[in-house]
């Protein structure tokens, strides 16, 4: 499976994977639906993002996400979720990264077709998750 690396994917069109392999022990509690909402809080209240907030803020993100084109012209988050979610509360917080001309708004991504299969992004979705 062949993607596409970019570096100026606006944060604002990322969607959080819901079949995150990552958040499968939520599935099999029975915590009711998983939203792009209770993902984000999750992530936001995890004790490890606090770290990474600094980290970004200091850095900003050094390694590329990985996200699937949607027919929406969206994209779905396969692997970075939690740069997403710590993204998006320096953005909302109204922070600036302390390497000068980084923007918070704008992430490099290697872009998975949105033709690939299912079967494929699971995969890989499952191979990262082991990386990162």
């Amino acid at each position: 499976m062949k993607s596409e690396f970019r570096e100026n994917i606006e944060v604002e069109d990322l969607v959080l994977d819901l079949d995150n392999p990552r958040f499968g022990h939520l599935k099999m509690q029975n915590q009711g639906d998983l939203t792009e909402e209770v993902i984000g809080s999750l992530i936001e209240e995890d004790k490890e993002t606090k770290t990474l907030l600094k980290s970004v803020k200091k850095s900003g993100i050094q390694d590329p996400i990985w996200i699937q084109e949607r027919k929406d012209g969206k994209f779905t988050v396969v692997e970075g979720n939690r740069r997403t979610t710590v993204l998006r509360m320096l953005i909302r917080a109204n922070e600036t990264c302390e390497v000068e001309g980084y923007d918070f708004r704008i992430i490099k991504a290697h872009v998975i077709p949105s033709t690939a299969s299912k079967q494929d992004v699971i995969i890989l979705s499952g191979t990262l998750c082991t990386l990162f």
